[in-house]
């Protein structure tokens, strides 16, 4: 055997090192604390560029780096650093993920994540491209053509389905489509994984659908009585929690 084959597993110390590296560096911005954060990503990312350099046939340390490049470009983006090379990092690690395991789901998920997370932010820029969405929810996609019945997929496909009708909303073009698409997405979900998260994000589609009735002047109550009440179900299961009382404000004014 080889020496490289031999020594393959030497891979998860710095895998389990990257891993702690990074656990800490959303800890810190969570805590508000993004310099902190950006150290400890870097040397994670150091970390894991150790472990693939020996387990260079490991799809879990490229779907670790994927994850790593993930949460630095969240931190960017509410930041003023760049966003574009940790997505395109990002993928990199993905598509060595993907070759090394052709039937990761979990990979095809991170991908179609991380063409909204990106569309999300040049939507708030001025960038109405629907090219983004679309490679999102075919990613979400793929994942659901390996797992049908994975809730992790099918929400993904659903908020894929979302940020392209609320691109197209956002420049005056019908989204009505594409929010029915997300809708159908979420009511795959069986009803026991419906947590908070889903609630908002459900209620999120039927604003946005509820926003362009209104905005060409039809009737845009029955879409606003959907998000008003799945904004009134995230309250009732967390009234501490200000994303739910946000949210159900903006609906009902």
């Amino acid at each position: 055997r080889s020496v490289g084959t031999e020594r393959s597993w030497f891979h998860e110390a710095p895998t389990l090192r990257g891993d702690i590296l990074v656990a800490r560096a959303l800890r810190s911005w969570n805590q508000g604390e993004h310099a902190r954060a950006r150290v400890d990503f870097e040397a994670g990312r150091a970390a894991y560029a150790e472990a693939a350099a020996i387990g260079e046939s490991v799809a879990g340390i490229f779907l670790a780096q994927g994850e790593l490049e993930y949460g630095a470009l969240i931190l960017e983006l509410y930041g003023p650093g760049e966003v574009l090379p940790h997505y395109t990092q990002a993928l990199e690690a993905l598509s060595r993920a993907l070759t090394a395991l052709p039937d990761s789901g979990e990979a095809w998920v991170l991908e179609s994540r991380l063409h909204r997370r990106l569309a999300e932010h040049r939507r708030n820029l001025g960038d109405y491209s629907e090219a983004l969405p679309e490679k999102a929810v075919a990613a979400a996609r793929r994942a659901l053509a390996l797992a049908p019945a994975w809730t992790k997929a099918q929400l993904e496909l659903g908020q894929g389905y979302w940020i392209w009708g609320d691109i197209r909303q956002s420049h005056s073009l019908d989204p009505r489509e594409q929010l029915r698409r997300a809708v159908e997405s979420f009511e795959r979900v069986p009803p026991a994984e419906r947590d908070v998260d889903f609630l908002l994000n459900l209620g999120v589609v039927h604003k946005t659908w509820a926003d362009y009735e209104d905005q060409i002047g039809a009737d845009p109550l029955p879409e606003y009585a959907q998000a008003l009440a799945a904004y009134r179900a995230v309250v009732q299961r967390d009234a501490r929690g200000p994303e739910g009382w946000i949210n159900l404000g903006l609906a009902s004014y």
